[in-house]
C-alpha cells in the first residue's frame, strides 16, 4: 500500500497540483481577455472626451460665446 504515497504519487501531485494548473490557466485566460479588453477601453474613452469636447462646444455656442463661423472651425477641429 506505501506505493501510492512514495515520491511520484505524493497528496501534493493529486489535489494541489490541479489546482495551480487551474489558476495558470485562468491568469493566461485573464491577462488575454484584459490586453484585447485594454484595447478597445482606449478607443471609448477617446470618443468620450470628443463628445464631451464637442458637448462643451455646444454650450458655448447656446451661450453667445463663439459666433457660427467659430463654431463650425472648433468642430471640424474636434472630429
Amino acid at each position: 500500500m506505501m506505493y501510492y504515497f512514495n515520491n511520484y504519487y505524493s497528496p501534493f501531485h493529486f489535489f494541489i497540483g490541479p489546482i495551480f494548473m487551474i489558476v495558470f490557466w485562468v491568469f493566461i485566460v485573464w491577462l488575454i481577455v484584459k490586453l484585447i479588453k485594454g484595447n478597445s477601453d482606449i478607443n471609448l474613452i477617446d470618443s468620450d472626451k470628443n463628445d464631451n469636447a464637442l458637448n462643451i462646444l455646444k454650450e458655448r455656442y447656446a451661450k453667445g460665446d463663439i459666433t457660427r463661423e467659430q463654431f463650425e472651425s472648433m468642430k471640424n477641429d474636434i472630429k
